[in-house]
């Protein structure tokens, strides 16, 4: 008989201290024969940590249940192996190789551990029981401790260390177990998950691990809700859809940049009818033009079943609704309170209008996302420009995004236009700014750490050759129009037009000096945040002063207010600049825009110093080339801001128009600063406007023996127009200047004897839509109501005169030539000029090939452009107007800068789009290499022995932190404060993708290391880690750079390893890197 001993203190492992499983393990396994394990849970993680102690025994056997169903028996291996992959992340960092489980494989290959699972009853027991070779021969320990890791050291367990007679009991409970588990031996699938964690990866599967699992947070390939437009994109719409999608599930909204004629409208509308179907309502924001021209036949066409009465579902609003003031407009103020309450999603087109925050129209448009009490709404911008000529338009518009307290990849707003004004301030500096096309290089905005990682977030932006390619991924094919090279059009000025250009340059020279002075030391002081000097620097002495623009230089006090001479100083260069534009256009448009720089200046003279007999003189000598009104009508309440002019300028605005409205508003603008002798020098003010008014009439004169001679540039214009419409082919020409767009379309049918359509901004409505109908009607449907037309066709039109109010969000593809007859002071706006026709052509149309005709001006223009570079602070060479050799206007390229405006125009692959398109191919294939990398674990390692740079790579993914002990049913919400919730949620799930080089420098671009990884080979082998220690070290400071990568981050979240690799440079690979 036995004998029974007393329990003692030892007796009971509770995990206390160093009272713990693990320990008590070891111990009786000391000199061991055989290890008996029962376990209801059982996690890879416990045998890494005694894998090494169980080498000593000859046997173990591991008995492994929970559910008693055979249906579960896959789900208790899956819940096995996720819970492992957790589990091991932690034993990675100190123990990269998994020492303990290659122990345990190395068991099993020798045949001394078996594993079984229990399914012939629901299994809950916890049971260990070790044959020794010394005594006593065998010991136990029965309690609660689980063989996982919190089970063996971290819980607070209750086990007890039998006596002998139990430990006999029990060792005949586990066999008969043993044996009634004997159909369902599950070692070699033990054997296969040990091999799946402790497996060196091949270098190529780690690429494609961390490919898919970047694609599937920016893009995704979750089975989509069926639409009735999705079969109607094609692949890269269907693409970007998908993108939108992730974006608008994690971000308040999303940014799609695609390149003119790519389609984004029906991504649009591809995202609105989803949103739809859920019940929301959708409020459009477009151009007034492109709203009528082309969205309305859009959401009747695709949309109509959702909004059979145009008011319910969708409402369209025109940009210029948002202009009026909502403290004198309370009608208008009223319908702004209910966009707020009545809608959850915006999608606004050609959202680069509104990147300036301080007009009006921003305002009101910012009223309207904000939130209402179902929660914040859904913003869908649409731009192909979304920066002109500063960082701070990308981020104006990121606002409409975020709006108040709201974030973009976890980061504030205000902490992303502070980057962007320092970005700005950085490029001011730093010299001439750059053009759009240059400022706007999406790769060069990501290594902006800030702005950068919201643009990641938010921007969808691929160029023509990408979607190309991704139609070609998915087995189709995406048609354009053919484009041939650009065509040079000459012509030679006669001796009026160059005495001309002379004067002008004479009359305007000092002038744009002393503007660009004046706009600097307003630059200066803004910085400062001082007041700038009424007494900067002379005055020309020279020509003209455009004092009558400059009121502000004539205060008594010695200083102007900083956002005054802000304004001031912006009017006067707009109005310079576009004087300039004319000159270049047209002899007609400039001798009319002289006219009424004159006549604004008489009236001014007129308000306030009429009464004197010298001025009474002046005038009255002046009327006539003025064409000053004997009673001017009183000036209208424009409701537009000096600001709006460089929105303007953006969304295809007229350069005479701008000027036209400002000189309507000057005696406005003059008594809102209480212009007057006691707070003004008016008598110096009113002197220098009388010489200016003499210097503007001697350029008129100039103009009127100007016109006199032959315009040799429109006689040429008119001989290449004729020369395309004997090909057959229709021609849409276009001028910035409404009145150079006039006079073409009053002369130009004299000299083709053809009749001529023309669409300018005072061109609107029905008028508009019959002639574009008239002159593509393939595109441009005619209004409907109740399915019959609401006005009679025009008779087809073959030749379009227009400004660059059609250069945006219309469909043109039916003409065969683009004819530019004045110069691209803008290249963003050539871009989208020819965008109008070369366009994606749909299924149904035939093979298009169109021209594009550029008026390049003779040698004399140079002046006028060096002009307009003084003030614009630029050194643009009359040979670089694109940010192009000036081989691009020519028809042979012998620079091969053509090759240039290809790359421009039809954009390369970036390393991000490359990316992009392998993960779409990824995803459609089913190859074994896919299947390895679905098998690859949480952390999984590879060592690339022949890699072109040495060094470490990690992918992280940034998650909520799991607290100690949380049960399988823990969500977020139970322990994550709502403040926190709220400011996360945007990053949970995001990448980290990091590289450490032998220099100790990190890099963090995504696509730039996804770009890098990709030149592994299929079926290369990994190596071998070269130094574990230096590994261990890399991998803790990287994991420190991906957690300090989430902004303002608190301990609700965390960083979990995804996968990572060990580049080992070979000595033979020689690269530049």
């Amino acid at each position: 008989m036995s004998v029974v001993l007393p329990l003692s203190l030892t007796s009971i492992v509770d995990n206390q201290g160093d009272n713990t499983l693990q320990k008590a393990l070891e111990k009786i396994t000391v000199d061991g024969r055989e290890l008996w394990i029962a376990t209801a849970f059982f996690s890879l993680d416990a045998l890494n940590l005694v894998g090494e102690n169980l080498l000593k025994a000859d046997k173990i056997r591991l008995l492994y249940g929970a559910e008693a169903n055979p249906r579960q028996r896959n789900a208790i291996l899956q819940a096995l192996q996720t819970q492992s992959d957790e589990n091991l992340l932690e034993d990675r960092k100190e123990d990269p190789l998994l020492q303990g489980l290659q122990c345990a494989k190395r068991l099993i290959e020798e045949g001394r551990l078996e594993a079984r699972i229990y399914r012939k009853e629901n299994f809950h027991a916890k049971l260990y029981i070790s044959h020794r070779t010394g005594e006593p021969p065998i010991s136990s320990i029965v309690g609660s401790g689980n063989f996982t890791r919190s089970g063996l050291t971290k819980n607070v367990e209750l086990n007890l260390k039998t006596q002998e007679e139990q430990t006999e009991k029990l060792v005949a409970w586990y066999q008969a177990k043993w044996e009634e588990a004997e159909e369902d031996d599950f070692t070699e699938v033990l054997a296969e998950y040990l091999e799946r964690q402790i497996r060196l990866y091949e270098p190529h599967a780690i690429y494609l691990k961390a490919l898919l699992a970047w694609g599937d947070h920016v893009q995704g390939r979750a089975p989509l809700k069926p639409l009735e437009i999705l079969p109607l994109l094609d692949p890269h719409q269907e693409h970007a859809y998908r993108q939108a999608l992730r974006i608008l599930q994690r971000e308040p909204g999303v940014m799609v940049c695609d390149g003119v004629g790519l389609g984004k409208s029906f991504v649009a509308l591809a995202l609105m009818e989803h949103w739809l179907s859920e019940g929301s309502r959708v409020l459009l924001v477009a151009p007034k033009a492109i709203l009528k021209s082309s969205w309305e036949g859009y959401l009747r066409r695709y949309l109509g079943s959702y909004n059979r009465q145009f008011s319910k579902s969708i409402q369209g609003l025109p940009m210029t609704w948002f202009g009026f003031d909502p403290e004198k407009d309370t009608e208008d103020a009223e319908g702004l309170r209910d966009l707020i309450q009545n809608f959850d999603v915006v999608v606004i087109d050609e959202s680069h209008n509104f990147r300036n925050s301080a007009t009006q129209r921003y305002k009101n448009l910012y009223e309207a996302v904000a939130p209402n009490e179902r929660g914040r709404k859904k913003i869908i911008l649409l731009t192909a420009t979304p920066v002109n000529t500063r960082y701070e338009d990308l981020t104006n518009q990121f606002q409409l995004l975020t709006h108040e307290g709201g974030t973009i990849s976890g980061i504030a707003r205000l902490q992303l236009s502070r980057q962007a004004r320092n970005r700005d301030k950085e490029v001011a500096k730093a010299g001439p700014p750059p053009d759009q096309d240059s400022l706007f290089d999406y790769d060069s905005l990501l290594t902006d750490t800030l702005l950068g990682a919201a643009l990641e977030s938010v921007a969808i932006q691929r160029s023509r050759k990408t979607c190309r390619e991704l139609a070609e991924a998915a087995g189709k094919r995406l048609r354009f129009p053919h484009r041939t090279d650009p065509q040079e059009i000459r012509y030679e000025l006669g001796d009026g037009h160059e005495s001309l250009i002379r004067e002008a340059t004479l009359r305007f020279e000092e002038l744009g000096k002393y503007l660009a002075k004046y706009t600097a030391e307003v630059s200066k002081a803004s910085e400062s945040d001082r007041e700038v000097k009424a007494n900067f620097g002379p005055a020309p002495q020279h020509g003209l002063k455009f004092s009558g623009y400059l009121p502000n230089l004539f205060l008594r006090s010695k200083s102007i207010g900083n956002r005054q001479a802000q304004i001031e100083a912006f009017l006067a260069k707009m109005v310079f600049i576009n004087v300039m534009k004319q000159l270049e256009s047209s002899t007609v448009a400039f001798q009319s825009i002289i006219e009424a720089l004159g006549q604004g200046l008489a009236l001014r003279l007129r308000h306030y110093c009429g009464e004197e007999p010298k001025v009474q003189s002046a005038l009255q000598r002046h009327e006539q080339w003025t064409r000053l009104p004997a009673n001017p009508e009183p000036e209208p309440d424009l409701g537009f801001e000096a600001e709006d002019a460089v929105s303007d300028e953006a969304s295809g605005g007229e350069t005479d128009d701008y000027i036209c409205r400002e000189e309507k508003r000057a005696i406005k603008r003059l008594q809102e600063l209480e212009f007057s002798a006691k707070t003004h020098r008016v008598d110096a003010w009113r002197d220098d406007i009388l010489r200016d008014l003499e210097h503007l009439e001697s350029i008129h004169s100039k103009c009127l023996s100007a016109q006199r001679e032959t315009d040799s540039k429109l006689h040429e214009v008119a001989r290449h127009v004729l020369a395309q419409r004997n090909l057959g082919r229709k021609v849409l020409l276009f001028s910035q200047s409404r009145r150079t767009a006039d006079y073409i379309q009053r002369e130009l049918p004299k000299l083709v004897k053809e009749k001529v359509g023309l669409v300018t901004a005072e061109v609107g409505g029905d008028t508009r839509a019959r002639i574009l109908n008239a002159f593509s009607p393939k595109y441009n449907d005619l209004p409907r109501k109740g399915g019959l037309l609401e006005m009679a066709p025009l008779e087809e039109l073959h030749i379009l005169v227009t400004t660059d109010v059609l250069a945006e969000g219309v469909n043109l593809q039916e003409a065969g030539c683009i004819l530019n007859y004045d110069l691209h002071w803008n290249p963003t706006r050539l871009i989208q000029r020819i965008g109008r026709v070369d366009r994606r052509l749909r299924d149904e149309d035939p093979d298009h090939e169109f021209d594009i005709l550029n008026v390049f001006p003779p040698a004399a223009i140079n002046s006028v452009i060096g002009l307009v570079d003084t003030v614009e602070n630029r050194q643009r060479k009359i040979s670089y107007l694109l940010g192009l050799d000036a081989s691009f206007f020519k028809s042979t390229d012998a620079a091969g800068t053509l090759k240039e405006f290809n790359a421009l125009y039809e954009g390369g692959t970036t390393p991000r789009e490359s990316q992009l398109i392998e993960y779409v191919r990824q995803v459609a294939l089913d190859s074994e290499e896919r299947a390895l990398v679905n098998q690859l674990p949480l952390g999984g390692l590879g060592v690339w022995e022949r890699a072109p740079r040495k060094g470490i790579f990690t992918l992280f993914r940034v998650v909520w932190r799991r607290p100690e002990g949380a049960g399988k049913d823990w969500q977020p919400e139970d322990t994550v404060s709502p403040p926190d919730l709220r400011r996360f949620q945007s990053v949970i799930g995001a990448p980290r993708f990091l590289f450490l080089d032998d220099s100790g420098r990190i890099l963090s671009d995504p696509a730039a290391l996804l770009d890098l990884l990709s030149q592994t080979v299929l079926g290369e082998p990994s190596g071998k880690p070269e130094n574990l220690d230096l590994l261990k070290a890399g991998l803790k400071k990287l994991r420190s750079q991906a957690l300090a990568s989430i902004p303002d981050r608190t301990q609700a979240v965390a960083v979990e390893l995804v996968c990572w690799m060990e580049l080992q440079k070979s000595p033979n690979i020689v690269t530049g890197a």
